[in-house]
C-alpha cells in the first residue's frame, strides 16, 4: 500500500515558526512571573481572584556603564553617562541659585536654604554651647551637630566602637574612613579602567566597520605605467 506524500512546508512558513519560538522565548525573560502578596497573600490556588503580577526587572549596570538603573550608556564621569551627568550638572547649579526661605529676603540661599545673614541671626537665637566661637546653630542637648558628634558619637563600621569620629557624615573613625575610601577610589579607578577598555573595543569595531582603504599600487606597476608614458610621449615628439 503507498504511503501517504507528506506535504513539506515551505522555506516562508519553517522561518517564521522559527521567529515566532525566538520572540516567545525573548517575552517569557523579560516578563518573568514574580508572585508578591497581594491582598492577604497569593498561593496560586483558584480561590485567589487577582493573577501573580509579571515584572520585568531591569539588569544592574555592568563595568563602564551608567550606574542609574535601565540606563546602560557609557560612563563620562562620577560614573554617569554624558545625559544624567549634566543633568546633576544643572541640578547643582539650579541649587547654588536658589533664593533664602526667609520672609523679605532675595539673596542666595547656601545649603541649608538660608543665606549667611539670616543664618547668623538664626544662630544667635539658638547658640552652640561647646564653644562660645562657635558659627554653627545648636542641634541637640544645646549642641552643633559637630560637636554633639565629637562629644557622643561612636563608629558606626561593624562593631568599632571607637569615639575618634573622623568623618561626620559617614560616622567613620579615622582607621575605617580611610579603609573605606581608599577602597572606593580603588573601585573608582577600576570603573574608569573598564570604561576605556570599553570605549577602545567600541573604537576598535567601528574601525573594523569602516571600508578599507585602498591599496597603492606596486612598485612594478608605476614604473611599468611611468615608461609606456614616456615612450608614447617620445614617439609623438619624433613624429
Amino acid at each position: 500500500m503507498p504511503r501517504a506524500r507528506v506535504r513539506r512546508r515551505s522555506f516562508f512558513s519553517r522561518f517564521s515558526v522559527i521567529l515566532a519560538r525566538i520572540y516567545l522565548q525573548q517575552w517569557r525573560v523579560r516578563t518573568r512571573v514574580t508572585a508578591m502578596p497581594i491582598d492577604g497573600g497569593h498561593d496560586g490556588t483558584d480561590e485567589c481572584q487577582f493573577p501573580p503580577l509579571r515584572l520585568a526587572l531591569p539588569r544592574l549596570p555592568g563595568p563602564g556603564e551608567c550606574s542609574l538603573l535601565g540606563c546602560y550608556q557609557m560612563v563620562l564621569a562620577k560614573r554617569l553617562c554624558s545625559k544624567h551627568y549634566h543633568e546633576e550638572a544643572e541640578a547643582r547649579r539650579r541649587r547654588k541659585r536658589a533664593r533664602c526661605r526667609a520672609p523679605q529676603c532675595d539673596r542666595v540661599a547656601r545649603s541649608d536654604g538660608l543665606c549667611r545673614p539670616c543664618y547668623r541671626d538664626r544662630v544667635a537665637h539658638n547658640p552652640c554651647h561647646a564653644d562660645p566661637d562657635c558659627p554653627r546653630e545648636a542641634f541637640a542637648e544645646q549642641l552643633c551637630q559637630r560637636h554633639y558628634v565629637l562629644r557622643y558619637g561612636r563608629c558606626t563600621y561593624g562593631a568599632c566602637e571607637s569615639t575618634d569620629i573622623h568623618c561626620m557624615r559617614s560616622m567613620l573613625c579615622r582607621l575605617h574612613y580611610n579603609r573605606e575610601h581608599r577602597k572606593r577610589k580603588n573601585e573608582r579607578r577600576d570603573d574608569r579602567a573598564d570604561g576605556d577598555a570599553l570605549a577602545n573595543k567600541r573604537r576598535a569595531s567601528l574601525l573594523r566597520e569602516l571600508p578599507p582603504a585602498p591599496s597603492p599600487p606596486p612598485a612594478a606597476a608605476v614604473v611599468e605605467a611611468v615608461a609606456e608614458a614616456a615612450a608614447t610621449t617620445c614617439m609623438w615628439l619624433w613624429s
